[in-house]
């Protein structure tokens, strides 16, 4: 296969199905984190709602990823879902509410925002790093073939 396919194939398709190896899994990853954060810091707060359009979109790619390194030891991807459901929530709160209305809840901004984060962020990151971890079935499981080794920039 042509390098430019596997490229596009590991870590830029989006899709749920098949394997991933942990090599591949980490290389994606960093691509992803990275274009998260690179429009983290381009990005004005006046156009917070466009920073987390792409932070969703960057998010739905790191969920193919997560999702087919669960299926290479054998799991099914939706074991993600507590924990991606919780970030999305926290995303879309964090950006959409105002001042007001946290006010009218009775609440500070710091009293639901910091612990919610705090613990989300870290379920997630926890997630991200055992996925990453964890050997994948050396033999052929419901999900496909174990993946062959990938090499990434000739490493």
């Amino acid at each position: 296969m042509r390098p430019h396919l596997t490229f596009w194939k590991s870590y830029l398709q989006f899709t749920f199905k098949g394997r991933m190896a942990r090599k591949s899994y980490w290389f994606g990853m960093m691509i992803w984190s990275g274009i998260g954060q690179l429009f983290n810091e381009v990005t004005a707060w006046p156009w917070v709602q466009m920073l987390v359009g792409v932070a969703l979109v960057a998010l739905a790619f790191k969920c193919s990823l997560i999702a087919r390194r669960l299926q290479d030891f054998g799991l099914s991807g939706w074991w993600q879902a507590p924990f991606i459901s919780v970030l999305v929530v926290i995303m879309l709160a964090n950006s959409f509410l105002t001042q007001e209305m946290i006010n009218r809840l009775g609440l500070t901004s710091q009293e639901w925002i910091l612990p919610t984060a705090i613990g989300g962020i870290v379920a997630y990151w926890l997630l991200v790093i055992t996925v990453g971890l964890v050997p994948g079935s050396r033999q052929a499981n419901r999900y496909g073939e174990k993946p062959a080794p990938e090499p990434i920039f000739g490493i």
